[in-house]
């Protein structure tokens, strides 16, 4: 199967819907950024939606964030004291944040994580392989300014870098319904054509320093510090 795969990613890596490879970021100094598409992402409403496998952490390691400044950023992150999967929207410095509590660091599995935000219902919701698994009603803080930055694998300080496989990264400026983005007992989803995707980085490549938008925005990612390219697959 894997052979077919890697005959298949020859082709065109960039459009390939199945999981050739991903990427392995080591904690230390390894992410992605493409800060491109921080002028396509809506601070009033959205979706992140990746495919992890968490490595043992001895800091917070950030999977995904778009932010402006410390008081406005929006986050994914596995926070290391709780051993728990978090979801922060931070507006004017004020901060409603979600949680996964069940533990997935270093069990060995991937795993689907998703998260959405509206401010005009003022809810955050994330989910773990298909389950809601937290949602909040408190009102949202306002986002001052728009995001200008937009990293997979840190917190955009040269800190919180991320230990663990990442795949199939997705942004999108709508809530998109979790059955759109996740299928039990299903391979990643293709999310190219979704509405309101503009960044969608399946890792897919195999080699090199980039990692290529396949949302249709051309917002390319670019790999800091050499992350391994990896076969062990969602």
């Amino acid at each position: 199967m894997l052979a077919l795969k890697l005959g298949n990613s020859l082709v065109s890596s960039e459009n390939t819907s199945s999981s050739v490879y991903a990427i392995s970021l080591d904690g230390t100094d390894e992410y992605a950024s493409a800060d491109s598409v921080t002028s396509d992402i809506s601070t009033a409403t959205g979706t992140y939606s990746v495919w992890v496998k968490v490595k043992s952490h001895s800091a917070n390691g950030f999977i995904m964030q778009s932010r402006n400044d410390t008081s406005n950023q929006i986050q994914m992150f596995f926070h290391d004291v709780s051993s728990e999967i978090r979801f922060i929207y931070r507006g004017g410095g004020a901060s409603t944040i979600v949680a996964i509590t069940d533990n997935i660091e270093n069990d060995g599995n991937w795993h689907h994580i998703a998260a959405t935000w509206n401010t005009s219902s003022n809810r955050l919701v994330i989910y773990l392989d298909g389950v809601l698994k937290a949602s909040s009603s408190t009102t949202l803080g306002a986002f001052s300014g728009s995001p200008s930055l937009f990293d997979i694998g840190q917190n955009t300080a040269d800190a919180g870098f991320f230990n663990g496989g990442v795949s199939n990264a997705a942004v999108f400026n709508t809530e998109v319904p979790i059955t759109d983005l996740w299928v039990e007992n299903q391979s990643p989803l293709d999310l190219s054509g979704l509405s309101g995707l503009v960044g969608y980085w399946k890792f897919n490549e195999g080699a090199g320093s980039t990692a290529f938008d396949s949302s249709g925005e051309g917002n390319n990612a670019t790999l800091f510090n050499s992350p391994a390219w990896i076969t062990d697959t969602p």
